[in-house]
């Protein structure tokens, strides 16, 4: 039987290697399947998909460190230009078609496929992204629901399109600082009018975010429409242990911990039902 929800995992910013962000998500994917049983669904329904992206910024910040040699705090400096680099790095830059902005997207494009081939005709989407990858959701979604008479490729099917978008899970997200960039700043809509009624009733945007996370944010103060939009949600909640909950180490912690687990297997669970 075709598993009926289809959930994309996308990683934030940092020095991400293929091997950590697979072990990271291998975790998460256990605790949520448990979990998503406890709430009294078929977790067996599931389809999981890993949208890695950053092997496609690595060799240029590699090649950057290179030719800085000589500097002293070389550590600090492969922190910055690991972090700091990626979120300057994305950016679009114009009448360059492959650009990293579009570069990245492509990879998504790749992995929603993936994603598809697993699934039964109309399973449903979910988003789950950390850091840089909720900004690099964000916009992705907002492209998808853009006139695009010239076609870039990525809107071939209704998945592909994101019409069947059922859940937004965003933590640790810097889209707010990102939206400097904008004035005003327009949100994307969620969720989308081809969603059935049962469904869309049912559709959020939970964002989580610790305050102790100086890079997660929340998302409803950005625009009016977000304020105004009863499915869109920031939940503050506490991640990380004695080390790390109480200091900006809290932004790697949310993998892990039940404060964002929980919530999260339960709206996994509550489409599933409906899903069915």
């Amino acid at each position: 039987m075709a598993a009926r929800l289809g959930v994309l995992i996308v990683h934030g910013m940092g020095s991400q290697t293929r091997e950590r962000f697979d072990q990271s998500t291998d975790a998460l994917i256990r605790s949520l399947e448990r979990r998503v049983v406890e709430n009294g669904a078929d977790a067996k329904a599931i389809a999981w998909q890993r949208a890695f992206w950053g092997d496609i910024l690595q060799r240029n910040q590699e090649a950057l460190l290179g030719k800085l040699g000589g500097l002293n705090w070389t550590s600090w400096r492969r922190f910055v230009i690991n972090n700091l680099g990626d979120a300057v790095a994305y950016q679009r830059q114009p009448s360059q078609r492959k650009d990293f902005y579009f570069q990245i997207h492509d990879r998504i494009h790749e992995c929603l496929i993936g994603l598809r081939g697993q699934l039964g005709h109309g399973g449903l989407l979910v988003v789950m992204a950390h850091s840089l990858g909720s900004y690099i959701m964000s916009n992705y979604i907002w492209d998808r629901q853009q006139p695009n008479p010239a076609g870039d490729g990525y809107g071939a099917t209704p998945f592909e399109r994101l019409e069947t978008l059922a859940s937004i899970i965003t933590f640790g997200s810097n889209i707010a600082v990102f939206s400097l960039a904008l004035d005003p700043y327009a949100g994307f809509e969620f969720p989308r009018k081809t969603l059935p009624p049962h469904i869309a009733d049912a559709a959020r945007w939970l964002n989580f975010y610790d305050s102790d996370d100086v890079l997660g944010y929340p998302v409803k103060p950005l625009c009016p429409e977000y304020l105004a939009n009863p499915r869109i949600e920031d939940r503050k909640i506490n991640v990380g242990g004695w080390f790390s909950s109480w200091n900006p180490l809290s932004h790697n912690e949310y993998w892990a911990d039940d404060d964002f687990i929980d919530p999260v297997a339960r709206q996994l669970a509550a489409l599933l039902r409906l899903a069915a």
